[in-house]
């Protein structure tokens, strides 16, 4: 029994962008309340229609949860374990036997051929006996092969990423303590990355020459992401910068599916707004919102030249609840690297979707309007972005119904509407890491 599966960034990186520009193309705007409807709105640009909603082969690959699965698989053991379905959620098959223990997707390699499934006795952050196992999926019947002990101690998922077809990079045990190292599954060698590597939280992103990942520092009252690097080749480790500092965020971070660009919202507000005397005065001509916070995207070989992005829309296209907590926004960057989704969940108030198109001459913060609500309760409960189709012309968004109670919601990107064929038969909110495949 074989499936064929591609990653759902990696593989889909559709067509090549241009650099990110080393000026600031948006200038400040007044903050403002109008709900007049602008002329014209620009919506992403998409790649054509495939022949199946999605582009790919219509299954997913996702970690499920026993009150999600126990009616199905009533003698399935484990409280996580890794399923295949079609999109529709129909077709149900189990991946992992709960043998293993807790298990979860970590990575699929860029052709689709293999997957990194983890493996949990206790809770993520006290196992010190995590395994992690590569899964032949071409030949679901094989054994799936442990190449990791002690993996992702004291860190989250994902701790694992695929450098390319051959070679891995993972936070794990081995002959030199714990730590990343670097592996090639084809003769399964490993070496450890020299420099010392300070509690790792998660890896975020990885390329040919660099893994970046982040440590949790304390701003204030608030645990924000300090993002460093770390070389392949295991020569150097730093912080990642721009101009000389870090960066630091709340929430509002993100790597290109390319390996790239990187997106963030600065913990730290602009120059122009250091100090009480000058935010009181952009309060007063109402340019705080577009002068204070911003986001940055960057080259990740340019750093030091990032383009800087207002977060209010233009005059005439912001919602009429509009809510302007830029530390709460999550981002994610679309399959093709060059368009990025910018989800502000809303906390007591409505939740909307905005994008920057990185395609256009000048990129700009757009509100879209015609997105269909991701929350009916207004309550604490956030809304989450949980990826896109292959061919990034649907985006899959779990919506809050009330409190903790959602559903998953696969919304095409042309039409603004919700897509029929969405797991239908699946305990939506036990739904976790969802992969499309090819």
């Amino acid at each position: 029994m074989k499936f064929f599966k591609l990653f759902l960034f990696a593989a889909f990186c559709l067509s090549s962008c241009s650099p990110l520009s080393q000026e600031q193309t948006a200038t400040p705007i007044p903050t403002s309340t109008s709900t007049s409807t602008p002329t014209t709105t620009p919506t992403p640009t998409l790649v054509p229609t495939p022949t199946q909603m999605g582009g790919g082969s219509g299954k997913m690959i996702f970690t499920y949860s026993s009150d999600g699965f126990k009616d199905s698989f009533p003698d399935l053991s484990g409280r996580y374990n890794v399923f295949l379905s079609n999109i529709d959620g129909t077709d149900l098959v189990p991946l992992t036997n709960g043998k293993m223990g807790n298990t979860g997707v970590e990575a699929i390699s860029p052709d689709g051929n293999k997957v990194l499934i983890s493996a949990f006795t206790y809770s993520r952050k006290k196992d010190n006996g995590a395994k992690l196992y590569l899964f032949d999926l071409n030949d679901l019947e094989s054994e799936p092969i442990q190449i990791a002990h002690g993996f992702s101690k004291n860190s989250y998922a994902p701790a694992t990423a695929w450098i390319n077809n051959s070679e891995i990079v993972y936070l794990g045990n081995g002959d030199e303590g714990y730590g990343f190292y670097v592996m090639n599954i084809n003769n399964f060698e490993a070496r450890k990355l020299k420099p010392y590597t300070e509690n790792p939280e998660a890896i975020l992103g990885v390329n040919e020459d660099h893994v970046y990942w982040y440590t949790r520092v304390k701003v204030g009252r608030g645990d924000y992401q300090a993002v460093w690097w770390t070389s392949i080749d295991g020569s150097d480790q730093g912080k990642l910068e721009t101009n000389g500092v870090q960066v630091i965020y709340f929430s509002g971070g993100n790597f290109s599916p390319d390996g790239k660009k990187v997106a963030w919202i600065p913990q730290a507000p602009e120059p122009e707004c250091d100090t009480k005397e000058k935010r009181d005065a952009l309060y007063a001509s109402g340019d705080y919102a577009s002068t204070c916070i911003l986001l940055y995207a960057a080259d990740l070989s340019d750093m030091d030249h990032p383009m800087k992005i207002p977060l209010v829309p233009k005059e005439g296209n912001i919602p009429e609840y509009h809510q302007y907590k830029p530390f709460q926004y999550l981002l994610e960057w679309s399959p093709n690297s060059s368009e990025l989704f910018i989800l502000n969940p809303g906390s007591h108030s409505p939740a909307y979707m905005y994008y920057i198109d990185f395609g256009q001459s000048k990129p700009e913060f757009v509100w879209l309007e015609n997105f269909p609500s991701v929350r009916d309760d207004n309550e604490a409960w956030y809304p989450t972005i949980k990826g896109f189709s292959p061919d990034g012309r649907q985006i899959f968004v779990r919506k809050i119904i009330v409190r903790n109670t959602s559903e998953l919601i696969f919304v095409n990107l042309d039409s603004m509407t919700l897509e029929e064929k969405i797991p239908y038969g699946l305990n939506h909110d036990e739904i976790y890491r969802v992969y499309f495949l090819p």
